[in-house]
């Protein structure tokens, strides 16, 4: 699990992104680099109560940091005081030797030197109750790595038989011990490849991450998203936190490393850690912009249905389950987060590999799912993510000719000039097109269009953004009629079945 920590100084709100075994004292380094002060001045705050030094190196999760933990901070000379001669034993490579020596002394270093010890907890996750599991994972999180496990990570990058390692590693079916053994080692696997600025050097993860595509590991990663996005007998705990560690392993992979937030002080995230930035990358060597179409195009497919899932709530589905048997569900925050991140991931692909930008507007039920997002989502936060994600791929400038389309899609049998396609106007033509009660007379609107009326500002909100600035002949290309788009606005915003406050801001 990666935790992001909001941090409040008093006058300013900073992000920090950590991870749930490290311990403390890192934290208490990163928020001292943040506000520029000594480390022995710091105090750090977690609800009403201050995190002690003995504390320091304690596990976060056993603090029970969790995502967006809140702490806050302050510093001065007068919390903590020492001499010179005595601040030089508690330099930073002092700490971390110290570190070292307690390390050695934990219960579950101890623990591990049991060679059956993994394996019993292994054969606890066989039981498939999701209680004994929990119990099963929360102690896992616990114990250093399972040397096996790390054994066959790092053979990856010397074995002749990549391969067979990567099979017994990450082939994931509907069986909950599969699935509970492929998040463990894709939690390992994230260590090698998402390091902490405690863990392994950035030289030494990209080296492994080339190794690691050399041996077509995306491929399997990808494999996994397929796999956890459908109904299944597996806790959907499980499921959720495999596809996002996967989705992160995945854009990572795919796309190279998240570019460093500008300014510092905005809420965009940082990279999984900064001193990644210090390797050189280059975008063109990138999985995403080499792999052939038929791969580009079975990426993208698995991704979007990734994020089309989530968007709908349809993680927590049973296998037995279908779609007219599941009850609607509410907002949940987990299903989110795994929604924007698969959006995000899918826009960035078409913006490294802009020259494919057709398959965007060919993809199965593309103009569907579309919807889904910014109107039947029941998450705002989706619908919001939805909005900023498609409105970038919009921003896309690589026109297709409509002789490019096929002579079977919708699109071209609808047009009848020789102009050009962009990702613009097809997400306009998706939107204005789309059968949405969103005009109705009726004074009173019930079941699932009152449902679409409560949700359609995000719909409204990407479709003025990309109404801006429309030239008279593409609004004859799109079919857009702005007489009769005010005419419609005017009549539903008199109707009792809409919200006035959203009815006068769309008008």
């Amino acid at each position: 699990a990666l935790p992001i920590c909001s941090l409040s100084t008093g006058s300013k709100i900073f992000f920090i992104k950590t991870n749930s075994n490290e311990t403390l004292i890192s934290l208490r380094e990163k928020i001292a680099s943040k506000m520029k002060c000594n480390l022995d001045v710091l105090q750090v705050y977690y609800g009403d109560k201050m995190l002690l030094r003995k504390q320091d190196y304690v596990l976060l999760h056993q603090l029970n940091f969790t995502n967006n933990t809140f702490v806050s901070a302050k510093s001065g000379s007068t919390f903590f005081t020492q001499s010179k001669k005595d601040q030089g034993s508690f330099s930073a490579p002092a700490r971390r030797r110290l570190a070292l020596e307690y390390e050695t002394q934990y219960p579950s270093v101890l623990m591990r030197e049991d060679p059956d010890l993994f394996t019993r907890l292994y054969k606890f996750s066989e039981l498939n109750h999701s209680s004994i599991s929990s119990r099963v994972r929360n102690l896992l999180l616990l114990l250093p790595d399972d040397p096996a496990v790390v054994e066959s990570v790092d053979s990856i990058s010397s074995s002749s038989d990549s391969v067979e390692i990567l099979s017994k590693l990450f082939t994931y079916d509907d069986t909950a011990v599969s699935a509970f053994k492929t998040l463990y080692n894709l939690e390992v696997l994230a260590s090698r490849l998402l390091p902490t600025s405690e863990g392994i050097s950035p030289e030494v993860s990209s080296a492994f991450k080339c190794d690691f595509l050399s041996a077509n590991g995306h491929r399997w990663i990808i494999d996994i998203l397929k796999g956890v996005s459908t109904p299944s007998s597996v806790s959907p705990e499980i499921r959720q936190t495999c596809t996002m560690i996967a989705l992160r392993i995945a854009s990572h992979l795919l796309c190279g490393p998240e570019p460093k937030a500008v300014p510092e002080e905005s809420t965009a995230l940082a990279s999984a850690t900064e001193s990644m930035d210090s390797v050189d990358f280059d975008p063109s060597t990138c999985p995403v912009v080499t792999m052939d179409d038929r791969e580009f195009v079975s990426t993208v497919t698995c991704v979007k249905d990734v994020a089309w899932v989530a968007a709908s709530g349809r993680f927590s589905q049973k296998e037995e389950e279908g779609d007219g048997d599941k009850e609607e569900k509410g907002e949940n925050d987990i299903e989110s987060d795994i929604a924007v991140t698969a959006l995000e991931l899918f826009v960035s692909c078409f913006e490294m590999r802009s020259q494919s930008i057709i398959v965007f507007f060919e993809l199965a039920r593309m103009n569907e799912s579309i919807i889904d997002f910014l109107v039947k989502s029941p998450s705002k936060k989706v619908r919001e993510g939805a909005v900023k994600q498609f409105y970038r791929i919009a921003e896309i400038n690589s026109p297709i000719k409509n002789k490019d389309l096929g002579s079977e899609s919708p699109l071209a049998k609808r047009q009848r000039t020789n102009g050009e396609m962009t990702s613009r106007k097809f997400l306009l033509h998706c939107l204005v097109s789309a059968p949405l009660p969103l005009w109705s007379l009726a004074g009173t609107i019930r079941g699932p269009n009152k449902k679409t009326l409560e949700q359609c500002a995000e719909y409204f909100d990407l479709r003025c953004k990309l109404l801006r600035n429309l030239s008279n002949e593409e609004q004859v290309y799109l079919g857009v009629k702005p007489v009769e788009m005010l005419k419609n606005e005017s009549t539903g915003s008199t109707s009792q079945s809409r919200n006035q406050t959203i009815a006068s801001k769309l008008f």
